[in-house]
Formats: structure tokens, C-alpha cells, sequence
């Protein structure tokens, strides 16, 4: 197994984007070669920060073409900036100068704003999916709607405390204990540190596209997300002085390893192999809906478009012929007008068949051949048989002449 380690600022090789100035058509096959990409930093560097340009423009990579990514404190802050903001591009942020290309957050709320010179007014246009934890508490006016409600644990359940101020306990949702990255672990709550001064908003955000899993969360959000099933990120550091955090790491390296293995690696090229020519145009969620419809259609995928039901809540494009009402095998639940209609039905389909069978038969059908003479009294019947032979096309008259007999 190979690894190259790179830090923030020298990673602009492996960067392609055409929105931005990364657009070396080589930087496509050198992304292309890493199967699993790790992103770790500190929790105090922000997604919009001129220190986090360039990991940006690799998680949208990562994130339009499946590839594997583990990411850890402030790249898990970048990713969920990607899918709050939905931004497809590079944005700066204004610092105390007011500029229209510009954007402004408010940190209590993550709200991003945007400057109109016309009307000199902040307009609203995004947010960061993200919010200053200490700044929610004093604005209360509107932190009290970001902050994380507490929920209720039982004593018996915590196992665990946090005795440093850096230090905060991670509980795994009941609905996702069984997922493969806790495999091995030895409680459903575990300590952990992280150094962000941020944390992510506990609702959901509107980018479906960019839609996450939530699987760990601690007392003021959400600490563990997964996008689909190639990417996991952990708002806290990975460290060996925390054991369960280092496990979380090796099972989503094995797991990933087997996947490729196993041929997911095929799939990876073949995405990789797109971005180099449709300039990352539409590749979300189409890849494998297209291969699907190109492939051949199989015996069990044609029995699915035949299927009973009890109406015509379908498309009326489609041709449905309703085998049975109310998805009963009995005769008597079907009413008369739905037999006379099935008869029609039945009646219209062996109609087409037999014509299509007297189709096949006419292009089917042998045709006869004749003979050379049989041509040659067929275009010219009046010829003597005697004078065939002798016979060339366009010549009847002269061997007319030639070969008539002589009167004695």
C-alpha cells in the first residue's frame, strides 16, 4: 500500500475544477489514482477561510465523483458547509469592507448574506450549516432556535465522562449501533477531543443532493456523519491516545479496502474517467440510473412493468392489461365491465400477434428461381426455343435473320 502525505497549500496537482483556475487536464489522472482520500485538520481553521480554499475544491470533488474520503475536525466542518451552502464554487468573505462579490456570516446563526450596492441592504443567501456555539447562547433571540435541545439520558447509560475542557462525549444513535465503522467498539458512548469552537446545526439542511447521515452526535450537535456510503467525516480528532477513535479509523480503512477489492475500484475509474471529459456536469445520482436503463432488459426486470393492481394509478403512457381486480385469484370479484374489457383487451393482443406472424411470413417466404431459358420466354415469348442458345439481349432481329431457314 502506497500513501502520499501533502499539506494544505501543495495539493494544487491533484485539483481540477473549471469554475476555478485549477485546470490542468493532468491533475485529473493524478486524483483519479488515489482509491481512499483522508482530510485532517485543526477545528479552530473555518471552511471559508483562505486556508481551507483548496480542501474545498478537493471534497467537491470527492463528493461528485464517490470517492472514498475520511475526514476529520475541520474537514468534516467543510463538508457540511458543502451541503448547507450548496455553493459550487469558491466564495470569500468580506472582513469589514463591504464588497458585492462578497459574503457576510453571522456566526450566532450561520446565516450568509450578500451586499447590494443598488439598495446598500444585506440580502440573505445561504447558510453555513454551521454556528459559534458561545455566540448562540448570547444572542438568544435567535441562537435558542439553532442550539441543540438536551435530551434526556439516563445515569445508568453514561459510562464515560469528559474531565478536560477540550474533551466531549460522543453518543452513537440507537439506530446506527450496527454500523460497520463502530464494529469492535465496547459502549455506545465514548470521549473524544475536539478543538472547534463550532458546531453544526442539529436540523436538517434543503440540498438533497448533498443530504447527510447523522450517526454520532454529542451535547451541542452532530459529531459523526456519513454522505451515502464513501465518505465519513468526525468533527473530532483522531488520536491514539483515545483508543475508540483509532478503531473508528481502521474499520472504515478495512471496509473500504474490501469494497475495492471486492470491484468498486471499476466503478471509481469509470467516474473519474467522466469528470476529465463533462467537466463535473451533472454526475450526482445519474451514473448508475443510466447504466441501468442501457442495459438489456432481463426476464425479471420485464416482469416488474407487469403487475397487479386495483386501478389506473400509473402513467397512462404506458399500456397496462390488469390480469386480476383487487389482486384476487377468484373469477367472481371481477365485475362485468372489467371482463368485457379484459376480452377486448385479450382480443386486441392476439390481433397484433397474427398480424405480426403474417409479417415474419411474407419476409420470410422463399422466392422461387427460374431458369435461363425460362427468363428468355418470359421477356420474349415470341422467340423460338431452337435459337436460344444463339439469343443475346438487344440483338432479336439480326439472329432472326441469320438462322431462318432457306425455301427450296
Amino acid at each position: 500500500m502506497e500513501y502520499i502525505v501533502r499539506d494544505f497549500s501543495s495539493i494544487s496537482d491533484f485539483l481540477y475544477e473549471i469554475q476555478s483556475s485549477y485546470v490542468n487536464q493532468n491533475a485529473v489522472q493524478a486524483f483519479n489514482a488515489f482509491d481512499i482520500i483522508f482530510v485532517a485538520g485543526s477545528g479552530n481553521t473555518l471552511p471559508w477561510s483562505q486556508q481551507m480554499e483548496k480542501i474545498q475544491v478537493l471534497q467537491r470533488m470527492c463528493i461528485k465523483i464517490n470517492k472514498y474520503l475520511f475526514a476529520c475536525g475541520c474537514g468534516m466542518m467543510g463538508l457540511v458547509f458543502l451541503s448547507a451552502s450548496n455553493f459550487d464554487r469558491t466564495v470569500y468573505f468580506t472582513n469589514d469592507e463591504l464588497h458585492p462579490q462578497k459574503y457576510f456570516i453571522e456566526k450566532s446563526t450561520g446565516d450568509i448574506f450578500v451586499y447590494h450596492p443598488d439598495t446598500k441592504t444585506w440580502q440573505p443567501k445561504s447558510n453555513a450549516g454551521l454556528h459559534n456555539n458561545k455566540s448562540a447562547q448570547e444572542y438568544q433571540k435567535l441562537g435558542k432556535y439553532i442550539l441543540k435541545a438536551p435530551i434526556y439520558r439516563p445515569f445508568k447509560n453514561i459510562e464515560v465522562y469528559a474531565s478536560k475542557s477540550n474533551e466531549t462525549i460522543v453518543h452513537i444513535k440507537s439506530s446506527h449501533i450496527n454500523h460497520y465503522i463502530f464494529e469492535g467498539l465496547k459502549s455506545q458512548s465514548f470521549v473524544a477531543t475536539t478543538s472547534s469552537k463550532w458546531d453544526v446545526h442539529s436540523f436538517s439542511f434543503p440540498s438533497i443532493e448533498r443530504a447527510f447521515t447523522i450517526l454520532a452526535e454529542s451535547d451541542k450537535g452532530p459529531i459523526i456523519i456519513e454522505y451515502g456510503s464513501y465518505i465519513i467525516a468526525t468533527l473530532f480528532d483522531i488520536s491514539i491516545k483515545y483508543e475508540t477513535t483509532t478503531q473508528i479509523i481502521e474499520n472504515y480503512v478495512k471496509t473500504t479496502v474490501d469494497k475495492i477489492k471486492g470491484g468498486a475500484k471499476i466503478q471509481e475509474q469509470s467516474n473519474g474517467v467522466y469528470i476529465g471529459k463533462n467537466k463535473f456536469k451533472a454526475t450526482r445520482n445519474l451514473k448508475i440510473e443510466l447504466l441501468y436503463r442501457s442495459a438489456p432488459s432481463s426476464p425479471e426486470r420485464s416482469q416488474q412493468k407487469s403487475f397487479k393492481h386495483s386501478g389506473f394509478a400509473v402513467k397512462k403512457s404506458q399500456q397496462i392489461f390488469t390480469s386480476q381486480n383487487f389482486i384476487s385469484p377468484y373469477r367472481f370479484h371481477q365485475s362485468l365491465q372489467l371482463t368485457k374489457r379484459l376480452q377486448q383487451n385479450q382480443k386486441h393482443k392476439s390481433f397484433k400477434l397474427q398480424q405480426t406472424e403474417k409479417v415474419q411470413q411474407t419476409f420470410q417466404s422463399p422466392q422461387s428461381s427460374m431458369t435461363r431459358n425460362e427468363i428468355i420466354k418470359f421477356l420474349h415469348p415470341s422467340l423460338d426455343m431452337e435459337f436460344s442458345s444463339f439469343w443475346i439481349p438487344g440483338q432479336y432481329t439480326k439472329l432472326s435473320n441469320t438462322f431462318k431457314p432457306k425455301n427450296k
